[in-house]
């Protein structure tokens, strides 16, 4: 249900490998991804700065498949921008509220 992760460290590199992930089945090219410092106790929120380019079907598809699977996470912000030949250019602030804790031994 969480990003797990034994440091903050690590649980920001699960949430930007599952943000990756979902972004590339959707269609979404991520363009940069930026970790943002956050509290470093666990159960704190993770929060990452992404941008990213595709269409509308392909940002519609990320989103809905992002906050509705698991593990939790939320698009906290958004800003989006038209492109040229119809893509888009999208801005997006994503958290993983409570949710890093060290991985089971």
């Amino acid at each position: 249900m969480f990003v797990t992760g034994a440091t903050p460290g690590l649980g920001l590199a699960e949430l930007q490998r599952r943000i990756g992930e979902v972004a590339a089945q959707s269609g979404m090219k991520v363009a940069r991804a930026q970790p943002l410092v956050s509290d470093q106790e666990a159960g704190s929120a993770l929060r990452m700065d992404v941008e990213m380019t595709g269409n509308i079907g392909a940002l519609r598809g990320f989103l809905l498949a992002l906050e509705t699977g698991l593990p939790v996470i939320f698009v906290r912000e958004a800003r989006i921008a038209a492109a040229p030949e119809g893509s888009l250019v999208v801005a997006l602030q994503i958290e993983s509220h409570g949710t890093w804790k060290a991985a089971a031994k």
